[in-house]
């Protein structure tokens, strides 16, 4: 079976590249031939990708608009393959690309899921949600869906010396460090980048040794929000909340980076409005450091070990063009679970919790999900598409158990 992987190119930072960086390559060594098609312009036309070991693939260009149009069409039928497998949001999708044998790994960013997300991805004869709370979503419409999570490299997300780490950070190391990673990107901001600021910022006044990382981007450049006003209205110093450079951010940083950001934090705050899966959630908890997160959307099944942000300690925020709710949490609700994590960060740091953190997540182990998810279910998809075998069944979800205080 030729499959043609339809995604971010391997080369783009952000998290349906990663995940395209990890697959391809993958999927390859179980026996399936594998081309890649981008999502984005390729204005020079096809690129020649090099993978860290040293092994290249063709990256072709795919059409003027991401979601479908006829070129698409052209260029998957002129790669001759057999199956699609699209990494992506599915509820912009037209009609055009559903003709194609497509099978959407996709993530449901709304809970329950949106109407127009189900309306698309009912169409695949084998769509696959990131998350077991979306796939459940489809379930209870009597639709089938599949699930497979996305995947971190744990062999690059390890444990590292937490004072080593922020030496390489250039951080203090007799400071309470608490991570952000998210794109500021869209308003209102999809990843809660005012509450969480504003939570922490009423922890600091109980803890004025806590030091915010903020990964991510402080201009509006790429769609997000001017942070300077903010920040300026705040008086906020780099010794209260600590911004990457931000030349760097533009181009993307090195998995090095993030994985002693990850070890020097003392906890990672990811209370976002809603996430389709959140992988900044499982890379902190493979390095050892645990998590605050959301009670709602795919975040409580990622998070092992850490705090939640209950559903009652959110607004439910109606967002009309997937008709849809996310949840915006209360800031007060933020602070308190800092509170609770500062509370016990000496425990948190010893090296018996930091190994049992990481154990937990393990499962979302990129081999492992090769191995457990996407090798059984590549051989259903070859019976369903190549063999015309029909339609997928309904498929019943397993129970997962994180173990958590709210």
């Amino acid at each position: 079976m030729k499959i043609v992987w339809y995604s971010n190119p391997p080369w783009v930072k952000g998290g349906y590249g990663v995940q395209t960086r990890l697959f391809v390559p993958r999927l390859r060594s179980l026996g399936y031939e594998v081309v890649c098609m981008a999502d984005t312009i390729l204005y020079h036309g096809i690129v020649k990708h090099t993978d860290a070991d040293g092994s290249t693939y063709d990256v072709f260009p795919a059409q003027l608009n991401r979601y479908g149009d006829p070129h698409l069409h052209f260029a998957f039928n002129n790669l001759k393959g057999d199956v699609m497998i699209h990494h992506g949001c599915v509820w912009g999708v037209n009609d055009s690309l559903m003709a194609l044998p497509w099978v959407p790994w996709f993530p449901v960013d709304r809970d329950p899921a949106a109407p127009a997300i189900m309306a698309k991805a009912q169409n695949s004869r084998y769509p696959i949600c990131f998350s077991r709370q979306g796939q459940q979503s489809f379930l209870d419409n009597n639709l089938p869906c599949e699930h497979i999570p996305l995947a971190v490299d744990t062999k690059v997300y390890e444990i590292r010396d937490k004072m080593e780490a922020r030496d390489y950070l250039g951080l203090d190391k007799d400071r309470y460090v608490v991570a952000m990673v998210c794109d500021n990107k869209g308003h209102p901001s999809r990843k809660a980048i005012f509450q969480q600021i504003e939570g922490f910022l009423r922890f600091q006044e109980h803890h004025p040794e806590a030091q915010l990382v903020c990964h991510t981007n402080t201009t509006a450049e790429r769609a997000g929000i001017n942070l300077s006003p903010y920040l300026q209205h705040h008086k906020i110093t780099d010794e209260q909340i600590k911004f990457p450079d931000q030349r760097a951010y533009g181009v993307g940083f090195v998995d090095d980076y993030m994985v002693n950001l990850y070890n020097a934090a003392d906890v990672l705050l990811n209370v976002s409005m809603d996430e389709g899966f959140g992988v900044p959630i499982v890379e902190a908890q493979a390095c050892g450091t645990p998590v605050i997160t959301g009670d709602w959307t795919a975040m409580p099944e990622n998070t092992e070990t850490g705090w939640l942000v209950l559903k009652n300690e959110a607004e439910p925020w109606w967002n009309p063009h997937l008709f849809g709710y996310q949840y915006l949490p209360h800031i007060q609700a933020i602070t308190a679970r800092l509170i609770d994590a500062h509370e016990k960060k000496d425990d948190m740091r010893t090296p018996i919790v930091r190994q049992a953190t990481r154990d937990k997540v393990l499962r979302f182990d990129v081999d492992r999900v090769l191995q457990d998810g996407w090798a059984p279910i590549l051989k259903q998809i070859e019976n369903c598409f190549v063999t015309g075998s029909g339609r997928l069944g309904l498929a019943k979800p397993e129970p997962e158990t994180a173990l958590v205080e709210t």
